[in-house]
């Protein structure tokens, strides 16, 4: 059963509805916790730690492909759309 993201740190950003995430066991002691729908991963040692590093990697990934809009290939420039419909910035 995936986990839902229903909200976000304080960051200068709003999240606009929850964002469902699979997180699985890997190896020996990790997890991967999977945002599928924009192809983001990130691993960490208990499923915690893996959801609040993917937090963090979404965060990170919108802020950085939002200030480079204009110069993303294809698979950079879907990635921010699906995020657009999940993320905002404050204002």
């Amino acid at each position: 059963m995936p986990e839902l993201i229903s909200s976000i740190p304080s960051e200068p950003y709003i999240l606009l509805r929850s964002i469902s995430v699979k997180i699985k066991r890997i190896e020996d002691n990790d997890f991967l916790a999977s945002f599928e729908e924009a192809n983001i991963s990130m691993s960490g040692e208990t499923e915690q730690e893996a959801l609040q590093n993917l937090i963090a990697h979404i965060l990170d990934v919108f802020e950085i492909f939002s200030e480079e809009e204009s110069s993303l290939g294809p698979e950079p420039a879907r990635q921010l759309r699906v995020l657009k419909q999940y993320i905002k910035p404050q204002t």
